[in-house]
């Protein structure tokens, strides 16, 4: 297991992280709640049209709040579920994250959509091609992958100070790797949250 992977399981057990230069818990601070998704609203409902309805798996999902707790959705005034926004378009999901205690159990099938929001940069430069390759197994042959991927550090560091994104890339080099693996895919790249 790569220091990182425990670092996160440590998180989500509620042990300390820095967040803007002061200790913090997940318990007192809202992180790590998949909230990257915010950012693929708009090619998720596409992709969703285009199939009449979609299977999705999130994959490096967090807490995913979205799923189960009302959150802001771009372009709509009430908050509400994604669960509840998609309906009947989403035919199913399924969760996973390898660190967190109620998401770590392998998905298994394929699905028809595959989202990863804000955790490739999270990675080791080095540890991607297997996460890739892993991505890329559970993608139906019509799949795509659905990326975001913040082009900045964190204001989150692990205890012994070193920024939670490890790995920052420029559009170009990204669009490269994921392709060296995944042949459909959409990534969105910013700079912030909102």
């Amino acid at each position: 297991m790569s220091k990182y992977l425990q670092y996160y399981k440590d998180i989500f057990e509620g042990k300390p992280f820095i967040r803007d230069g002061k200790e913090v818990t997940i318990n007192n601070h809202t992180v790590f709640d998949g909230g990257g998704v915010w950012w693929l609203y708009h090619d998720l409902e596409y992709e969703m049209d285009k199939r009449g309805s979609a299977n999705v798996l999130d994959f490096g999902c967090g807490t995913s709040v979205h799923w189960h707790l009302d959150v802001r959705i771009p372009g709509q005034t009430e908050k509400t579920t994604a669960t509840q926004y998609f309906g009947k378009r989403l035919r199913g999901f399924c969760r996973y994250d390898p660190a967190h205690p109620e998401y770590y159990i392998k998905p298994s099938g394929k699905f028809d959509i595959v989202m990863c929001t804000e955790v490739l940069e999270h990675i080791p430069i080095e540890e991607l091609p297997e996460l890739l390759t892993e991505i890329a197994s559970y993608m139906e042959d019509d799949g795509i992958a659905l990326f975001s991927i913040p082009k900045k550090l964190s204001s989150n560091l692990f205890p012994d100070g070193e920024n939670t994104h490890c790995t920052l890339m420029s559009t170009k080099e990204w669009h490269d790797l994921i392709g060296k693996y995944i042949n459909n895919f959409s990534v969105v790249h910013h700079n912030g949250f909102i």
